[in-house]
């Protein structure tokens, strides 16, 4: 997917998207061109209740390499 300069991404019910089975977790990796810069993150939803809980995505100097 390209991202252009200052623009925001929303991908919504990213599981079923995928067809992805029921889980506790699931990991999502996001990578940038070289010179570019992202800011990622996640929501969790309640199915019953709706309310989100935001998920901070993970530094670049502390990410897997």
């Amino acid at each position: 997917m390209d991202v252009g300069a200052h623009r925001l991404v929303q991908i919504d019910r990213l599981a079923e998207r995928w067809n992805m089975p029921a889980a506790d977790a699931v990991l999502a990796s996001v990578s940038a061109s070289s010179g570019h810069i992202y800011y990622a993150y996640a929501s969790v939803v309640r199915n019953d209740t709706g309310d989100a809980t935001f998920v901070f995505g993970t530094a670049p100097n502390t990410g897997p390499n």
